[in-house]
């Protein structure tokens, strides 16, 4: 990378991050009354051109497409492997779409509010897994994408789901086998675009990318509680400090109040909360 280049991608993160919450921002949105004092705050800030409704969903999905608008500046101001990287970090939210359409699926709903089109899963796509039968009718649609291989693959382990299968005793159901898929094709590929990286710029995201996969890990652990699956199968590879070892015990857990005492020593404040 030439000097003016760096010069001007430096400078743009920074901008970027002179946007940034500090502590007593997140006190203020922490510590007030209701919605409508939150959106107000928030008006105040840089999110402000991002916040046109007031309601819960509205506003989450707002804030999410802001995110996602920030990943874009940072992939167009860079080139090369770095901008490789940014890219597949990004796709998180066409993978999150996804995700809750295949919930949709199980439960035989449709709740087209909360979809948001992100990069290749775009609203012609998602009207179309929307019109489509079943979680095979979904995998079909997504033939031709980087999604179809890894959820047909999972359906041909799992075969088609019994209809008193779809909802279970805690409430999860035959979704997570194809959910668990989606991460572990995500994080594949955050993982490769990390590998390809120079050896400076892959200190600096590896963590990172770790904590991540072990957030995934710790979540879908959480998920699988009452449930009798190997753990070894949904479990993904890569992360920083929760391992295998943790993911069983989290898994096993009937009381959510003894998380923290199971955990790595980073995820303490975190489950705690």
């Amino acid at each position: 990378m030439s000097v003016s280049t760096y010069a001007y991608v430096n400078a743009r993160i920074g901008g970027m991050k002179s946007f940034l919450f500090k502590e007593e921002d997140f006190r203020g949105l922490i510590e007030s009354r209701n919605l409508e004092e939150l959106v107000s705050l928030l008006k105040n800030t840089h999110y402000s051109a991002a916040i046109t409704d007031a309601n819960v969903l509205s506003l989450e999905l707002q804030l999410k497409r802001s995110l996602y608008t920030d990943y874009l500046k940072l992939v167009n101001c860079v080139e090369g492997r770095p901008k490789e990287f940014i890219h597949s970090m990004a796709k998180k939210y066409e993978v999150e779409t996804l995700k809750s359409l295949v919930k949709m699926k199980f439960l035989g709903i449709t709740l087209s509010e909360y979809l948001i089109p992100f990069g290749t899963v775009d609203e012609t796509l998602i009207e179309k897994i929307m019109r489509a039968d079943g979680i095979s009718g979904l995998i079909e649609v997504l033939r031709g994408t980087e999604y179809f291989e890894p959820l047909k693959h999972i359906q041909q382990i799992v075969g088609e789901p019994k209809e008193e299968e779809v909802v279970i005793e805690n409430g999860q159901g035959q979704d997570l086998p194809y959910i668990n898929a989606l991460d572990a094709h995500y994080f594949h590929g955050v993982k490769e675009s990390m590998d390809r990286l120079s050896k400076k710029d892959k200190s600096m995201v590896k963590r990172f990318v770790g904590f991540n996969i072990d957030l995934s890990n710790l979540l879908m652990a959480l998920r699988l509680r009452g449930i009798t699956v190997d753990a070894e199968e949904y479990f993904i590879e890569g992360g920083e400090s929760f391992t295998l070892k943790h993911f069983r015990l989290a898994g096993a857990l009937d009381d959510l109040s003894r998380l923290p005492e199971i955990v790595p020593r980073r995820f303490i404040e975190l489950t705690s909360e």
